[in-house]
């Protein structure tokens, strides 16, 4: 009875050994598109930018199959066009129970009971973007969410707050990475404000 018994159980060793072997060897085998991601890798200042979302807001769209996704010819250059391209606003749409902010087809224009933000050209074009700012200009605004002069708020939906918690080396490299890009020359209008925009907050 022995032999027998350990006749399978060899048999079994052997078939697992072959088995682990020639899993090994197809491993060994694939070629680095087949075990690599398609896409490159993000890193730095481009990887905080793409997750998080500066695109959703500061990068018109283009739809694809009914998908609105940045257009990658005017990567980050704001809003386009004056405020009088906006659409009108309807009334008593903003308040408890009802709606607390809307935008536009490019996610670029964004109103709510704040009134209405244009987001703005972050691209290092220096007349219309951010090209003539510093870092401690960028980093003023990106840790107090105020402008460089100090006398205007970053409104909705910018998610200052959320950059403001940043270490010094990743704020650093969102500003060198938003410099690295090709500037686009775009001027973005000033927001409007809640009486600006016919808006009545509370309501």
């Amino acid at each position: 009875m022995k032999k027998p018994i350990l006749w399978l159980v060899s048999l079994l060793l052997t078939a697992a050994v072959v088995l682990l072997g020639s899993q090994l060897t197809a491993r060994s085998q694939l070629t680095p598109a087949q075990t690599s991601p398609a896409m490159p890798l993000l890193t730095g200042g481009a990887l905080l930018v793409t997750y998080g979302g500066c695109h959703d807001c500061h990068s018109p769209k283009v739809m694809v199959q009914g998908i609105p996704l940045p257009d990658s010819s005017q990567m980050l250059s704001g809003y386009h066009g004056t405020r009088a391209d906006l659409p009108q606003i309807p009334k008593d749409v903003f308040g408890p129970q009802k709606w607390a902010g809307m935008t536009n087809d490019h996610f670029t224009a964004w109103a709510g009971p704040w009134g209405v933000t244009f987001s703005r050209n972050i691209t290092p074009d220096r007349q219309t973007g951010i090209g003539a700012w510093t870092y401690e200009m960028f980093q003023t605004v990106m840790r107090t969410g105020k402008y460089p002069t100090g006398d205007r708020q970053l409104l909705p939906p910018m998610p200052w707050y959320n950059v403001a918690t940043l270490p010094e080396d990743q704020l650093r490299a969102l500003y060198d990475y938003l410099m690295s890009i090709p500037p686009v020359q775009n001027a973005v209008p000033n927001p409007l404000t809640p009486q600006q925009a016919g808006i009545t907050p509370g309501r």
